[in-house]
Parts: C-alpha cells; structure tokens; sequence
C-alpha cells in the first residue's frame, strides 16, 4: 500500500544521505526538504505517531536523514538550519521514545547555529543535562525483560546526551551566555561521567570473551544474525565510551569546572587509571574501525587532561605501567597516521593539526615528566 512505498523510499533516502555529497547535493532542492521536514510542522502527527509501530520507523528514517544533512556544509544546510532554529516540536511533544535520539541530534546541529535563540539554547543545554543524569526507572513489578529494555534505552539516550553536551558546552562557554551549568550541576555531570566510564564493560574479561565469541566464523548450522547484532553491539559500545571521553575532555579542558572541583571529583585510587589503559588496549588493534581509533585519540585527551588538572593521579599512571602502554600504542597510531594523509575530506587543504601519534607522544612526555621529577 502506500505507506509501504513511502517507507521504501524513506529507506532509500536514509541510505544516500549516508553520503556527505549526497547531503550536500539534497539540502539544494527545496521541494525534497519540504517532504522530509514536514513531520516536523505537524504537532498531531508526532503525538499519535506512537500508536503505529510502521510509522515510527518510518519517521525515525526521516529524521535521521534530516540529521545529517543539516550537519553537512554548504548554503542549503545552513538556510535549514537557519529556518528550522525556531521548531521545537519534535523534542516539545510526546512523541516516541524511539524517535527522541533523532531529535537531540536535530537540535544538537541547531543549537549550533548563531540564530538560535538564545533562550531555546539555555532550555536544550538544561534537558541534555537531565536525559544525562536520569536513572532508569526500576520496578520490581516489571518482566526482566522490560526492565532491560527500558535500561538500555535510558542508556542510549544517555549517549545521545552526552555527545551533545560535548558539543554543546564549548559553544556555550565562547558565546558567554548568561546561563551556563551551576557548579554543582558540573560536578554531578563529571561524576555521572566517570561512574559510566568505570562501569562499562569495555575492555573487561566479560567483554574479551563476548569479542572472541562474536569473532568467531558462524558455523554452519549457526544464523550469521548474531554474529551481526553482535558487531553492531561493539559498535554501539565503542560509539558511547567516545561519548562519555569526549564530554570528560570538554569539562575538564573548556572551563566548564575548575581544576580543583575536578581533582576532588576524580577517583581517588586507581580504579579509573586501570580502565583507561584496558580501554586503550582492546580499542588500539582494531585500526579498521573508526570508533576505535576515536576512542583511543580521546583516551589519550583525557589522559592528558587528567595530568594537567590533577597531577598527583599520576601515580595510579605509574601503577598500571600505562606509558609502556603508550609506547605499544605509538607504532600502530604511526601507522594509521601515515595512512590517514591520504584518506581525509578531499575539500580539505590543510590537514589536522593533530596527529594520533602525537597525543600518544604528549602523554608519554607528561608520565615521562614526572617520573623525573619523582612523582
């Protein structure tokens, strides 16, 4: 029927706009926006969308196309932006909760445009900072089941949350508005942070073993289903540790919280020393992933920025033999570095500044510092 075909081509858009070019190209044609935008306009559709199960992944499609072509460049994005600065729909109504990551990540992109409003800006950066510090609701009374997926949506959210707060907050601090997070509110969302961080099973001997069952070749009588739900579980993994290490990075490094609220917030053994090296060990061989090497460039940003804030953790560092894991890390980061010179944004002159290698080498230095210096 119709709303088979609609779904159909809403598969297909979301496909192209996994291009950049794609997007680009598509933010130029009014009438194709006009289409994919509309939901947004229509407060009655998005309130009763949650009673069709077909229709919300249909919209869930819609919006993630809308996601990423307003984050891609040229003039259609930015008039999109720009017209789309002052629709709060999505994120005001009741809509489903499978729809509300697609949400954030639409405001995300606004907010980071100078012509949304100031106050709309205030009100998004508070609800990033409740999503991120909500607890899943627990109820005895609720099947295991249930409770599990309502656990694992609340930490979906979370993540969603979390990268845009690491977006959000160093614009927030450049443009001095007047209302940014309290102190307390920083220290709650730094410890909220790090408790993520401690608890994630990344780089756990409960992980290893999942990796090593899910690397297994499916034998023949095995689906190669799980195998793929499998692979798109690390996936999902990988993509909210570099989440929650990049929103640590940005609090510690844009001035969000002082160097001392920061140390006092900050474990004080070396629990969080430990897991970020496990971290960095099970992520620096899978260079054919591009989450792992995020998460390995932002281990060694926090690494960094932890030193630099809180100097006496270098000892939990020394503890762990964590430049020795810098050092194993360096030859495989050269390595992608040199491959990386020819693999980035055609439009791009100038490469980055930094380099994996490079962050790897800061880190070094700094624990190579203070061993000299006796710390």
């Amino acid at each position: 029927g119709p709303k088979e075909l609609v779904s159909q081509g809403l598969l297909i858009l979301e496909g192209l706009t996994q291009g950049e070019e794609n997007c680009t190209e598509i933010s130029k044609h009014p009438r194709l926006l006009s289409k994919i935008t509309s939901p947004l306009s229509s407060p009655d559709f998005l309130n009763n969308v949650r009673e069709d199960t077909m229709v919300v992944r249909m919209l869930s499609k819609s919006l993630t196309a809308l996601s990423r072509i307003l984050a891609c460049p040229g003039d259609g994005a930015t008039r999109l932006r720009q017209e789309l600065a002052s629709t709060t729909e999505a994120t005001d109504s009741g809509a489903a909760q499978e729809l509300h990551g697609q949400a954030l990540e639409i405001l995300t992109e606004l907010a980071l445009n100078d012509s949304f409003k100031k106050l709309e800006f205030n009100k998004l950066l508070k609800a990033l900072l409740c999503i991120f510090l909500e607890e899943a609701p627990s109820n005895n009374t609720v099947v295991q089941v249930e409770q599990a997926d309502r656990e694992n949506a609340t930490r979906l959210m979370r993540g969603k949350a979390g990268e845009a707060l690491a977006r959000l907050l160093p614009v927030s601090t450049a443009r001095e508005r007047d209302v940014i997070i309290s102190k307390q509110e920083a220290i709650n969302l730094l410890t909220k942070v790090l408790d993520q961080i401690l608890s994630s099973k990344m780089g756990t001997s409960a992980d290893a073993a999942e990796n090593f069952a899910e690397n297994q070749p499916p034998g023949e009588a095995d689906s190669t289903q799980p195998h793929t739900q499998g692979d798109e579980k690390q996936s999902e993994e990988r993509k909210f540790m570099a989440a929650m290490l990049s929103l640590t990075v940005v609090i510690c490094n844009e001035n969000v919280i002082s160097r001392e609220d920061f140390a006092q917030s900050t474990p004080e053994d070396a629990a969080l020393a430990k897991k970020l090296k496990d971290i960095l060990k099970v992520n620096k061989q899978c260079t054919v992933e591009s989450e792992c090497l995020r998460v390995v460039k932002l281990t060694c940003q926090m690494v960094i920025a932890m030193i630099q804030a809180k100097p006496s953790c270098i000892q939990y560092f020394n503890e762990h033999n964590f430049k020795e894991a810098l050092t194993e890390t360096l030859g495989t980061m050269s390595e992608v570095d040199n491959c990386m010179l020819f693999a980035g944004n055609d439009r791009e002159v100038i490469k980055p500044a930094r380099s994996l290698a490079s962050l790897v080498k800061e880190g070094q230095g700094l624990l190579k510092t203070a061993q000299e210096q006796g710390n």
